[in-house]
């Protein structure tokens, strides 16, 4: 079961850190406020589509665009995923940002470190984040890379704005 989700600077959420109760969650909002993006950061998470990821500027939040072009710091994106004490303990260990032993899986989207010096001596040409730099990291909080098999949870997203689910018979026919 997840516990919690820390995410910084993906897409329109800066940062956010959310609870979940163990039984049943709602998420609910106003248009644009980042549930679809919260539930996007958890499906990546957890492997789903992960594989097609392309890394462009618009997977950062705002806030780091204005930032590399006045400051030049290359920003990176952190989505964690905390699980219950019932996980197995091999994909427990602090490597997240709250360095709190537990167990779950950290993605993080950072420039690739044999890219930086070259980055330091041509930084002033980049108009913006040189995404061509960067690499997706997914591991569990123990420091190992994660093997999907491995990986308990399988996200289900139900859309019901959709015309067709709301015809009964298509919900028939599922």
């Amino acid at each position: 079961m997840i516990e919690r989700i820390i995410i910084k600077n993906f897409k329109g959420i800066k940062e956010a850190d959310i609870s979940f109760h163990d039984k049943i969650n709602v998420i609910v909002g106003n248009n644009g406020v980042g549930k679809s993006t919260l539930i996007e950061a958890i499906s990546l998470t957890l492997g789903h589509g992960i594989g097609q990821l392309e890394i462009t500027q618009y997977l950062f939040h705002e806030s780091t665009w204005k930032n590399f072009e006045s400051n030049k710091v290359l920003p990176e994106i952190i989505i964690e995923l905390y699980f219950n004490k019932d996980f197995p303990a091999e994909y427990s260990g602090k490597n997240n940002s709250l360095s709190m032993f537990s167990s779950g899986i950290r993605v993080r989207i950072a420039c690739d470190s044999s890219y930086l010096s070259l980055f330091q001596e041509q930084k002033e040409q980049y108009k913006h984040i040189p995404c061509e730099f960067y690499t997706i990291e997914r591991c569990w909080f123990s420091g190992d890379n994660v093997k999907q098999l491995l990986v308990p949870y399988v996200p289900w997203i139900i859309d019901s704005s959709s015309n067709t689910f709301n015809n009964k018979a298509n919900q028939l026919a599922t």
